[in-house]
């Protein structure tokens, strides 16, 4: 991976909705990019 990037395997259920994810960046820095990420991909 180039530097100054990471990676997310997102998991998620049909029926139950669970979602478990798999990240090399830290916690926090994975809930911030996926918080930008819903916001520049929501349908308005």
């Amino acid at each position: 991976m180039p530097p100054g990037f990471g990676f997310a395997l997102l998991i998620f259920g049909y029926d139950n909705h669970d979602m478990f994810y798999l990240s090399s960046a830290r916690r926090e820095d994975m809930v911030r990019a996926m918080q930008e990420f819903i916001e520049k991909f929501r349908e308005n």
